[in-house]
């Protein structure tokens, strides 16, 4: 039987921004806005899905999924023919719900860049959708949110350049605090814009100490339902390969475990069907980061015969939760 979203709703990108406009209280971030959208109207249609928490499969998939390591922020280039790009939106369980204040975390910058995704959650709120809330989790189930055709209007850059006002970068709290003219110079308009496809799913938080066997079975379930919603996604529109890029989940400000985090999430991309996995990893570690994850989970897939005695596995390494990196 096809497995089919709780919900869905295709909105004309135009009439989305024109009827719900986006709620920004910061002002640089008002400013990136301004640039991104100033003189081109918003253009063709955004389709938003909500999918239930899918069961995990039994057993482990013959194959494993193909990682690729990118050294890079998400850069939403083309994908090869034949193959449908998505990207995970590292989401709290209220969809984009702080696109507009002073933080710029990863789901922050994504919104920033892809402005039509403002609109989508303002959207989402007013209107009550049934089956379609801007809630990636509720009562304790899973339920990502596609979102597929987002304009991406510009480029915010965020990494560290003295020579452009960004001595320390934009990322996270620094964002705030830069001044206007920084923050303007940071910011590449695109015309025309790309389109993008992204997964949004709740990062895993709040945790310390050991990480218990049931949280490795609830983020490789939140993963699995979020990735087998864009396989099925992609085969429904007709391509035959779903690429997921991703990265370190989790693992800045709710200090997730960056092997462990990396390690699931190809757990998950094999069990979904996923064609590639990748990864981007930005900082001077996070290639080291990624190959060992790799590594990991090839030793623990070997020779197992369920998906229980992977995580299993996983769990008798006894990988710790970190620190929040502040931002």
């Amino acid at each position: 039987m096809k497995w089919t979203p709780v919900s869905r709703r295709e909105f004309s990108a135009t009439t989305l921004v024109a009827q719900f406009p986006a709620k920004l209280s910061n002002r640089n971030k008002q400013l990136v806005y301004r640039l991104a959208c100033a003189g081109r109207p918003m253009a063709g249609s955004v389709d938003v899905s909500r999918w239930a928490t899918r069961t995990l499969p039994t057993s482990l998939p013959p194959e494993p999924v193909p990682v690729v390591v990118v050294p890079a922020f998400y850069a939403y280039s083309d994908e090869a023919p034949g193959d449908l790009g998505w990207y995970v939106n590292f989401a709290d369980a209220h969809l984009f719900g702080y696109y507009g204040g002073p933080l710029l975390a990863q789901d922050e910058l994504q919104v920033a860049e892809h402005p039509v995704l403002a609109s989508v959650r303002e959207a989402l709120v007013a209107l009550n959708i049934r089956g379609l809330p801007p809630l990636t989790t509720q009562d304790g189930f899973r339920t990502p949110i596609l979102v597929r055709g987002a304009e991406r209007r510009c480029r915010l850059a965020t990494d560290v350049d003295a020579a452009a006002g960004r001595p320390d970068g934009l990322y996270g709290n620094r964002f705030a605090r830069a001044d206007l003219a920084t923050v303007e110079r940071a910011v590449t308009v695109l015309d025309p814009p790309t389109l993008t496809n992204l997964i949004a799913m709740e990062a895993p938080s709040h945790g310390s100490g050991l990480y218990r066997r049931e949280q490795l079975l609830d983020i490789v379930e939140n993963a699995f339902t979020g990735f087998s919603a864009a396989r099925q996604e992609t085969v429904d529109a007709g391509i035959s390969r779903a690429v997921v890029h991703t990265g370190f989940w989790g693992c800045g400000a709710f200090g997730g475990n960056r092997v462990l985090m990396i390690a699931l999430q190809i757990l998950a991309a094999r069990l979904a069907g996923i064609a590639q996995l990748v990864v981007h990893a930005a900082d001077p570690a996070g290639p080291r980061d990624v190959e060992c994850a790799v590594a990991v989970n090839e030793q623990d897939c070997r020779d197992a015969t369920s998906v229980v005695a992977v995580i299993d596995r996983l769990a008798a390494r006894h990988f710790e939760w970190g620190t929040s990196d502040g931002n």
